[in-house]
């Protein structure tokens, strides 16, 4: 237990240990809305919304555009902030993988 603490660095006596949880958290809880906005709006687009001909530019065509738009910035943004969270673990991903198998049959 204390060498997980000490790779996650989680540890309230570390210097700085309450400041990583606390961007951690905040870091999953963007990646989770951001998360949440993909599915929607791409749930949205793929199965309420109509496509090509059907719309014939009339109402449906620039909600169904401005959709677009917004699940292509959320996903650049998902995956910043991804890139973000595997940054913060790099530590334990970094422990995790040097470990050898334990469970060999």
């Amino acid at each position: 237990m204390s060498r997980q603490r000490s790779v996650q660095g989680n540890s309230p006596g570390r210097p700085g240990g309450r400041n990583r949880g606390e961007a951690r958290w905040k870091i999953n809880l963007v990646s989770f809305a951001l998360l949440c906005l993909l599915t929607l709006t791409g749930l949205t687009n793929w199965l309420i919304l109509p496509r090509g001909y059907e719309a014939r530019g009339g109402f449906w065509s620039p909600i169904r555009h401005f959709f677009i738009g917004v699940h292509e910035w959320a996903a650049l943004l998902f995956i910043a902030v991804v890139a973000v969270h595997i940054q913060m673990h790099w530590a334990y991903v970094k422990a995790n993988l040097n470990k050898p198998d334990r469970e060999k049959s």
